[in-house]
């Protein structure tokens, strides 16, 4: 929150969201674009990372 009030770009995903949606991108050949979405944030938080097993 701290972060967001001092104006940085932060972008909130879960481990599994983060991974579904790479997977998505390098299917569609879109990987660059979607990595390019979390590049433009100066800040990423992955959310329940280690939580749940994301297989291989």
């Amino acid at each position: 929150m701290a972060c967001i009030a001092q104006g940085y770009s932060v972008r909130f995903t879960t481990a599994m969201g983060l991974a579904q949606e790479l997977l998505v991108g390098k299917d569609e050949h879109r990987l660059k674009k979607a990595l390019a979405r979390y590049e433009k944030s100066d800040l990423v938080v992955v959310d329940e990372l280690g939580y749940l097993g994301l297989g291989p």
